[in-house]
């Protein structure tokens, strides 16, 4: 189209020859009428030159709104040049995606694994990060706390009435709580064996990890655990 108007504008100021279809565009033009030649560019359409004018600056604007903002929120399906690809691209997509292969990550089997992996996702600085004598002790036992509480999902209605997906953010939540604690007894200079066992045990086995619990046994499962191990 901007070519077009470029080569008319050529020939009405006498640097070219008229043709055909530069003809064919002038009165075209002239008339208020959409020249045949632009109307590939947008869906078919009986409007007028004026309002086809402003449908294909509409259409333009979208376009370049897509491309640097991302998928609109809502689309003008009218604007688009064949419609009916946009609608059957998310059907194709969702089919691809029922036939694709999934790939999901579960906790490993036993407590010996599910303990090793634990340690092997946290982070080399992690256990040195608080000088407290208990403190590697403690995410032992917290890694221990958290190992148990995701194999008891293996055995269904046996090991939880409702199963709860308990994840690394919990573990490394609960981990950051020890650290708080003890650090502050290090930094408070009492005595450091003075461990606020009570408090630990309701912020791991109430908030963090009984958090989740929705089930009075189950809850009361979780408490037990950390009573025996914390």
């Amino acid at each position: 189209m901007k070519l077009t108007l470029a080569l008319l504008r050529r020939a009405l100021a006498g640097e070219i020859g008229m043709d055909a279809i530069l003809d064919s565009i002038s009165t075209s033009l002239f008339n208020g009428q959409l020249p045949e030649e632009w109307r590939p560019l947008a869906p078919a359409t009986c409007k007028k030159l004026g309002a086809w004018m402003q449908h294909f600056d509409r259409r333009n604007e979208q376009y370049v709104s897509w491309i640097q903002s991302g998928d609109p929120v809502v689309m003008w399906l009218s604007g688009l040049h064949i419609p009916e690809s946009y609608i059957t691209a998310p059907i194709q997509t969702a089919c691809i995606l029922q036939k694709s292969l999934k790939v999901v990550t579960e906790p490993p089997n036993g407590l010996k694994l599910n303990i090793k992996n634990t340690y092997f996702k946290m982070r080399s600085d992690v256990l040195e990060t608080c000088a407290h004598p208990k403190y590697k002790d403690l995410i032992y036992v917290l890694a221990f706390f958290h190992a148990v509480v995701q194999e008891r999902r293996k055995y269904d209605k046996i090991g939880w009435n409702i199963s709860y997906d308990y994840s690394e953010c919990d573990f490394t939540v609960c981990v950051q709580i020890i650290d708080t604690y003890l650090s502050r007894l290090l930094d408070k200079n009492e005595d450091i064996m003075r461990i606020p066992w009570e408090t630990l045990k309701y912020l791991i086995g109430q908030v963090m990890y009984g958090g989740r619990v929705i089930d009075s046994y189950d809850r009361r499962t979780v408490q037990t655990y950390m009573d025996e191990y914390l």
